[in-house]
């Protein structure tokens, strides 16, 4: 069998024109990066390539020993043809393979024949890497958007393709009072990331990341930030770990409101539960030999109690009433109610009068202010709704 290869190798040689004394690569299949047959650091890809007698192939052989080619499989021309190839080309399958070493560039492949030899560029792509971060320094709990970069090596070209947390019995996740949040919903996106793009480098990816407002603020997460690759040339997917912690402290905002049922009908009582992000802190005293007294003039105690305004709109939907009503104002701007040293929660209960727009059901907006009433801006402000039944 060898020696008739050789033999028609010869007379292939004879009967080729001068300028094709033995054969030639035409085409080549598979992973390219800018037109060039391309592998990643520590990976295999697999390529065809077809062209008069490559079938001949004896052997390969790469310009670097941290990359290795093999050929798994061959076409003569007609089997080529009836794969829907060119009859006139023989095909090879060659696998690829690239240390994790291997350096970053471009390569030679070199397939042997019988007589004389051809080759082909073969570039090898930088693994992307992310090996560090950059995060925020946090004076309070964290909510909201803010800025962070993910440092390494292969990242240009990046795109966020997941922000998830992490969760388990050495990674909590811990509201601004220290506590772990209750289980989230499943199939629910609570962090997005988004790639600042004019300044993704090689070496960095600005991600903005983007918490949700039902989340309260925290002290400490951990999130999983997924990157995919943009393009034939990079090295991506990666992902980093990203570890976000921050004191407790700062001012003690609303972080929930929660309706003692899903919707109302008119004449129902609405008890709604306010939560802090905290307990209320006690006031400023000082123990003594025989006991405790107040703060010694010059230093003003905190009040006992913290205030969070509160409003429905439109006002003229409730009115107060029930068992457990709370004081309502429907001329004023807001209402206030004190939650007391010590505690985190605070209920307030009024009755559904009326529905002001005339629907058929309406949807009422409830909303808090904490710490300062003239501050529309979140998380000072909070804004949940309820849906009324306006037919009895």
């Amino acid at each position: 069998m060898k020696k008739s290869l050789v033999l028609w190798a010869v007379l292939f040689s004879l009967l080729a024109p001068a300028s094709r004394l033995w054969a030639t690569v035409e085409r080549i299949d598979g992973k390219k990066c800018d037109g060039v047959a391309a592998v990643i650091q520590g990976g295999t890809q697999t390529f065809t390539i077809q062209g008069v007698g490559v079938d001949l192939a004896t052997g390969l052989s790469v310009s670097n020993p941290s990359l290795s080619a093999v050929i798994e499989r061959r076409w003569n021309g007609a089997q080529n043809q009836a794969d829907g190839g060119n009859i006139a080309w023989g095909k090879l399958q060659v696998r690829v393979t690239a240390g994790a070493n291997a350096p970053a560039g471009n390569h030679t492949v070199t397939i042997r024949y019988p007589i004389g030899q051809d080759s082909f560029s073969l570039k090898v792509i930088s693994l992307a890497r992310i090996t560090g971060a950059t995060v925020p320094s946090f004076t309070q709990p964290f909510s909201g958007t803010f800025d962070v970069v993910l440092t390494g090596a292969g990242l240009a070209g990046a795109r966020v393709s997941s922000v998830q947390f992490k969760r388990d019995a050495y990674t909590p996740l811990l509201d601004s009072s220290g506590q772990e949040l209750p289980s989230l919903s499943i199939g629910y996106v609570y962090v997005t990331g988004t790639v600042d793009t004019a300044n993704n480098t090689d070496a960095q990816v600005p991600v903005r990341l983007t918490f949700a407002a039902s989340l309260p603020r925290l002290t400490k997460a951990t999130v999983v930030i997924a990157l995919s690759g943009s393009g034939s040339c990079s090295g991506l997917p990666a992902s980093y770990a990203l570890n976000l912690s921050a004191p407790m402290a700062g001012p003690n905002y609303v972080a929930s409101h929660t309706f003692d049922r899903s919707s109302y009908t008119i004449g129902d009582p609405v008890t709604i539960t306010i939560r802090l992000d905290r307990a209320v802190a006690a006031a400023a005293i000082r123990p003594t030999p025989t006991g405790v007294q107040a703060a010694p003039s010059g230093i003003q105690a905190k009040p006992a109690g913290e205030t969070v305004y509160w409003a429905v709109i439109p006002s003229g939907a409730i009115q107060q009433g029930g068992a457990s009503a709370t004081p309502f104002d429907p001329a004023a701007r807001y209402n206030k109610i004190t939650i007391s040293e010590g505690q985190q929660v605070k209920v307030i209960s009024f009755l559904v009068t009326k529905c002001p727009g005339g629907q058929i059901t309406q949807t009422i907006k409830f909303i808090t202010w904490k710490p300062d009433p003239n501050n529309d801006s979140a998380p000072s402000r909070k804004e949940t709704s309820f849906t009324v039944n306006c037919q009895r």
